[in-house]
């Protein structure tokens, strides 16, 4: 390529990066070695602070100056107080940005400013327009910004030469998305998005937070919540749990207690993780169904299912898949790391004299909300229905709800 392009998957909890190597989407390992990093920022001061695996472990000791799902605040009007000052969600994004690119940079002894970003295909305009923002502040040039859904299909089907119809289940951190896609050699048209922003891995992890604190509570009289860092020790321990569970029947939990003699020990079964996460996992179904009535599809018309992001390791998840549409799901890239690969995927497109795989490459995707403008009586004309199919261009004629007014 004649451009140094990486692909960023933006995580709720985790954020990966990618890059072509000989016409192979290949993850970037961070500094550390690892090919997933943290989104976790911890400020040391004001005009300091650091992110991923560092930022997780201070999470600990310093909870009120670490910053957690920041993804889940892009777009709003949060604000982190640090000392004197107050960090937007742009802002502390911007942190994540910089450690990817900058650990790019040291492992691959090259600068990347050209960059393709993800973002959750449900996400308004004003969410990603933050995200770039972030990415903007962190000193990278977004060539483009892709559904995850949609990124994460073509990691899947860029080497595929056979018509399929593909949903991509996507269930990540901090948001869940489902996507239907028609490829046919090179070509992917998305049919229709839908998914919920508020739904995710952290959302199980809150589960599993609330048990261990009530169990804690009636074994040894100690209230987590009341301390933050005790709370912070107790949802990395409920995430380490909910992992552990993805491959086998049950964990022991250790949590030793600093106001208690002897530790929080309890053990946390599948079965019972199943029994509190169940309403979590069938909420996806909405989307689901209303992803192919958009398109206007029956689920017996869907060939592939591919299953991304860390949640649907979960047996419960891929169990609910299978049975709602009586077949097992494709195997894929590797759930954590599909997105960022097909965002290096995308990327081809701004190389494709010396990028033998992308020249036959046309994404066509389609907006995730209606779009129009507000009137003089509250009401709503809308100009373009969500899952129109972009790019477009449309018009419509509008005046002044008063004369001689200029904004």
């Amino acid at each position: 390529m004649d451009k140094n392009i990486i692909g960023i998957d933006f995580g709720t909890t985790n954020s990966k990066m990618a890059y072509l190597l000989l016409d192979e989407p290949t993850i970037i390992e961070n500094n550390e070695g690892k090919k997933i990093t943290p989104s976790i920022v911890y400020f040391k001061n004001e005009d300091e602070a650091v992110v991923g695996e560092l930022a997780k472990r201070n999470m600990i000791v310093y909870p009120e100056n670490t910053v957690v799902s920041i993804k889940r605040e892009m777009g709003t009007d949060f604000k982190k107080k640090i000392g004197r000052h107050k960090f937007p969600p742009e802002y502390i994004g911007a942190q994540i940005f910089k450690k990817l690119a900058d650990d790019a940079k040291i492992r691959l002894g090259k600068t990347f400013n050209d960059v393709v970003v993800s973002v959750p295909a449900n996400y308004s305009d004003s969410q990603r327009q933050s995200i770039k923002d972030a990415a903007e502040i962190a000193g990278l040039n977004v060539l483009r910004m892709i559904n995850e859904p949609t990124a994460a299909a073509l990691a899947y089907g860029i080497r595929e030469d056979r018509d399929r119809k593909v949903l991509v289940y996507d269930f990540g951190g901090g948001t869940f998305d489902v996507s239907i896609l028609s490829i046919s050699s090179g070509f992917f048209d998305v049919d229709a998005s839908a998914g919920e922003h508020r739904l995710g891995g952290d959302d199980i992890d809150t589960r599993i937070v609330e048990y261990l604190s009530k169990k804690a509570y009636e074994q040894l009289g100690i209230d987590v919540k009341k301390d933050l860092s005790l709370l912070a020790t107790v949802r990395e321990t409920s995430e380490e749990a909910k992992i552990a569970l993805s491959c086998n029947e049950s964990t022991m939990i250790s949590i030793p207690f600093a106001a208690s003699k002897a530790p929080f020990n309890t053990i946390l079964t599948r079965i019972q993780l199943n029994g509190m996460i169940s309403d979590l996992i069938e909420r996806t179904k909405k989307p689901i169904e209303q992803a192919l009535d958009d398109a206007s599809f029956e689920k017996n018309e869907i060939d592939d299912i591919l299953l991304v992001g860390g949640t649907t390791l979960i047996p419960a998840v891929r169990e609910f898949v299978t049975q709602y549409f009586g077949k097992e799901p494709v195997k894929g890239p590797d759930p954590y790391e599909a997105v960022a690969l097909g965002a290096a995927v995308a990327g081809m497109e701004y190389g494709k004299e010396k990028s033998t795989i992308a020249r036959n490459l046309e994404i066509s995707d389609v907006i995730s909300s209606s779009l129009g403008v507000l009137m003089a009586d509250d009401t709503v004309n809308k100009i373009l229905e969500r899952n129109t199919k972009i790019p477009i261009v449309r018009t419509g004629n509008y005046t002044n709800v008063a004369d001689f007014t200029h904004e």
